[in-house]
């Protein structure tokens, strides 16, 4: 029988491109656009803490910057899609007080 658990969860490199970082903002969009997934999301930068994509401390306290490179991992159902969305959001200046979705 298939593993099928390798089809529930994804995994991706991203370069945070808004130039607060994972910070203020930002953050708030990444927290809203994850808590909307199907899937769990983490963030993780170097070998520093797992954070959880849906907690606004989290990432506030995470010291992620502009230009570092983080792990976004997904588990569930539409771990594919899920972190291709949050890698596409990530990558993106969220700081332009224009609306995302």
């Amino acid at each position: 029988m298939p593993d099928s658990s390798a089809a529930l969860s994804a995994m991706c490199e991203v370069v945070v491109g808004s130039a607060a970082g994972l910070h203020a903002r930002p953050a708030a969009i990444v927290v809203q656009t994850a808590s909307k997934l199907q899937a769990a999301i983490t963030i993780q930068k170097d070998d520093g803490p797992v954070i959880n994509a849906r907690s606004i401390m989290s990432l506030l306290t995470g010291g992620i910057h502009q230009g570092d490179r983080i792990i976004l991992r997904a588990v569930g159902e539409s771990a594919q899609d899920d972190v291709k969305v949050m890698a596409d959001l990530i990558a993106k200046e969220l700081d332009e007080g224009t609306e995302h979705h």
